[in-house]
């Protein structure tokens, strides 16, 4: 099995599976899993996962280097997607951007996730 996509499906697990623990209410066990938003941020996992793991196997190719850019783009969304926005509305929306402790936990699973597909593949 492919290294890079083991880690990229690892990191969605593992903050997805954080999230189901973190969340208050229980009762949405299967909407908790596909939760937007909130601790830790999933899109951050995942993609920095693959861009940890292809750096582990292919180390700094043009691939790597865009895959790096790619993740730079999505830390960026789901950081600054409230721009522009009312305080109302990012109230209204917070579901769906994360604070900087949220992405930072991400990037920590991804770091995790692409080392623990190092070791298994």
């Amino acid at each position: 099995m492919n290294e890079v996509f083991i880690a990229g499906v690892l990191g969605w697990i593992l903050s997805q599976a954080i999230k189901l623990v973190l969340n208050e209410n229980r009762a949405f066990i299967f909407k908790a899993l596909l939760a937007r938003g909130s601790m830790p941020s999933s899109h951050t996992a995942t993609i920095t996962a693959v861009l940890f793991s292809l750096m582990f196997t292919e180390g700094f190719t043009n691939l790597t280097i865009v895959v790096f850019f790619l993740t730079m783009i999505i830390i960026r969304d789901v950081l600054d997607s409230n721009l522009g926005l009312k305080k109302k509305e990012i109230a209204n929306l917070r579901k769906y951007i994360h604070k900087p402790s949220e992405v930072i936990i991400g990037v920590l699973i991804g770091l995790i996730s692409a080392l623990i597909a190092k070791v298994l593949v």
